[in-house]
């Protein structure tokens, strides 16, 4: 478990042990490290999902150069050659606000 899921865990119990108590009340010490605030481990957890979506459109985009269109393929496999995918990979909204690359 890495330690934004266990700072999860931890802000979830203490929810559970005081009803009511909001998450913008809430603090986690992670023992030599800091403390964070809820807002701030949210922040952290969008972060690591937008880079892992970042890292998975450039490995995309490294899989469809090494990809020889003029090989034969199985009619359910084949695809219209689009000249804008690149630019269509990278306008892949990673949230409701924003673009990967602008």
């Amino acid at each position: 478990m890495d330690c934004l899921s266990i700072c999860d865990a931890k802000v979830s119990a203490l929810q559970r042990k005081f009803v009511g108590l909001a998450e913008k009340a809430v603090a986690v010490e992670v023992t030599g490290i800091e403390v964070f605030s809820t807002p701030t481990l949210m922040l952290m957890k969008k972060w690591h999902r937008v880079m892992e979506a970042v890292s998975r459109i450039d490995k995309t985009k490294e899989w469809i150069q090494c990809i020889d269109l003029n090989n034969d393929f199985p009619k359910h496999f084949e695809v219209e050659h689009s000249d804008d995918l690149f630019k269509k990979l990278e306008n892949i909204p990673l949230n409701r606000e924003s673009r990967l690359y602008r």
